[in-house]
This record gives C-alpha cells, structure tokens and sequence, in this order.
C-alpha cells in the first residue's frame, strides 16, 4: 500500500488527554435516554389512552426518543471533537530560521578543578544543556579545546544528538593537559567558513582563562579579521583549587604539582578574559550558581539578527473537530426544535 495513502487513512488525537470528558457526556446521554423512557412509562401507566392527549397534549413516544437519539449523538460527536481528530495531510517546505552557534569548552586538566561542585567541567556540562533550553532553533556545534582543539559536533538543529556529544566529554578527550584558547577559535573560524555565508559568526568560549599558549594580540587580530563574535564564559573561582588527578579507573590518585613539588592550584583568569573581550567587542560573563549568566548570555544572543538555515519538509495534518462541533450544533438544535 502506498505510504502516503494509508498516512492519510490514519486518525490521529492532538488532544487525547481529553478522552475523560468522554464518560461524563456518556452519562448525560445516558440520563436522557432514562428520561425518555422513564416520561413514556408515567405516561403509559398514569394516564388513560382515552385522557392523554388531553393531560399530555403533544405527548409522542416517538418524538422523545428522536431526542434521545439526538442528544447521544450530539453529546457523541461533542466528545470526539474534544479530542481533536486529525486525518489527511500534506506535506509542506518550511524554511527554518535561527543562528549558528559554536560552543568551544576547555577540557584542560585544570577543568577537573572542584571549587565549583562537582567539578568545573561537570557543572558547565549542565549549564550548556541548560542554555540549550532557553535557545530556539539555532544550529549548535561543539569544539574541545586543551593544547590542539577539534570539533566534538558539527553545527546541528539536533539537540538530542549534540548533547549526547557533550555527555561524551572529559578532561581526557585531549590528552595534553594545557589550554590554547588560540586554538578553539582557528578551529571555529575553520567551522563558520566551511558553512555557507553567514551575516553572524557567535562563539560561545567556555574556559577558566588559564592559557599557556596564545598570545592575546594575534588572538585579537584573527578574531576580527574574520567577523567572529566571541561570548567568553569563564569558569572558576578567584581563589582556585587544587587539580584532582584520576586514574584509567577513575580513582582520584592525588593533586597536580608544580616542579618544586607543591599542589599545583588552578583560579579563573577572569583578567584574561575580560581584557580578551573588550578587545574584541565581544562580552564576558561569568559562571554563576543560579541561572543568571544563562539568561544574560541567551538574551545576547537573541540580539543578533536570525538567517534562514535550511529548508525542511513538515507534514501538516488537517483538524477534523471542526466537523463534529457542527453535527453537534446540528443534533442540539433540531432536539431543541422538536
């Protein structure tokens, strides 16, 4: 059978949830019907055949149970459409606006850092997931980033998928355990210029600023020369913490130390980060407890002017209910005539 003719065979509920209006209207009719029957039998038995038409003038059997079976099928007709019946379809080309949107996340020993619980790394995870909630089809790709960088996600509508991506995620994703935010961003200039041309280049760079190997002027300079919007999202706290070390088990083993044998400490560089980007126009937030830096960054990103995408083919189902209120307004009413 073909496809497209037996989807247009198939009822479909856009409100199903409504299906317990269906008893409640099935004891309405059930009560007119008990009415009906019940007026027939006082009549029957009360009255004389001889008196009737004079003490029930209009009275017909067959008149009361044409209202009943008028008031079933109204009431019938009325639950159906509650439910919101859908059949027949066709097949439209929508052309899907939004922005595209690189999220380079630092995965650099010092992620590991828990002056933020559980873990630096682990409580950015949740905020991008959180992030994604509050964004609205925008394509979103993910870029590691630690001593090289390279693309996690390519730029996709498909949430699920990117965060299945980023649950993958850990410090051991790249194995050298230093940070070159130079890195993540000639990887995304790489990703933007692969995609057709965009009016809008947004990068979202989550990392605690501790970079080792970038310099910030030629950072700077490649940043504007290829229009790239950079959103710096620090991660940590001023007065740091010691970096856990994990072994193939994931068994903390000990604290990173510096050459001289002390605990090495990790603090977010948010110095770094604000200098970065006020060089660049771009903006800085940092990682709060509450969902603040979330709405900040979500409503920045909103400013910035939606392109068309891609075009994509929906399958739109026709609303049938319309029908049944009219055979319910039909059944009620003829009732009421009669």
């Amino acid at each position: 059978m073909n496809t497209a003719y037996a989807m247009e065979q198939v009822v479909f509920w856009a409100a199903p949830e409504r299906i317990w209006w269906t008893p409640v209207l099935l004891l309405l009719a059930g009560a007119a019907w008990f009415w009906a029957f019940r007026y027939i039998r006082i009549a029957y038995t009360v009255v004389h055949p001889m008196h009737r038409s004079v003490v029930l003038p209009g009275f017909s059997p067959l008149r009361l149970m044409l209202r009943a079976v008028l008031m079933t099928i109204g009431l019938g007709s009325l639950a159906i459409a509650l439910m919101q019946p859908q059949w027949g379809y066709k097949e439209m080309p929508v052309m899907q606006e939004g922005r595209d949107v690189l999220i380079a996340l630092d995965v650099s020993g010092s992620m590991q850092a828990q002056d933020i619980k559980p873990s630096r790394l682990a409580f950015v995870k949740l905020k991008v997931r959180k992030l994604l909630e509050r964004l609205r089809f925008e394509r979103v790709g993910l870029i590691l980033f630690s001593g090289t960088a390279f693309v996690q996600c390519p730029l996709t509508a498909d949430y699920p998928t990117f965060l299945m991506f980023l649950e993958q995620v850990t410090t051991e994703s790249i194995s050298s355990g230093t940070t070159a935010i130079g890195s993540a961003v000639t990887k995304a200039v790489e990703v933007f210029n692969r995609s057709e041309k965009r009016k809008n280049k947004l990068l979202l760079l989550i990392t605690d600023g501790e970079d080792f190997a970038s310099h910030k002027r030629q950072l700077a300079r490649l940043i504007k020369d290829e229009g790239v919007t950079v959103f710096a999202w620090g991660v940590g706290t001023e007065q740091g913490a010691p970096i856990p070390l994990y072994d193939a088990r994931g068994t903390m083993t000990g604290y990173a130390k510096n050459k001289d044998g002390s605990v090495a400490t990790s603090s977010l560089n948010e110095p770094f980060l604000q200098e970065l980007s006020q060089s660049i126009g771009g903006q800085y937030e940092r990682v709060t407890q509450d969902d603040g830096d979330i709405t900040h960054i979500a409503t920045a990103l909103d400013a910035y002017e939606r392109e068309q995408l891609e075009e994509r083919t929906i399958s739109h189902y026709h609303d049938r209910y319309p029908l049944f209120l009219l055979l319910t307004w039909f059944c009620f009413l003829l009732e009421w005539l009669l």
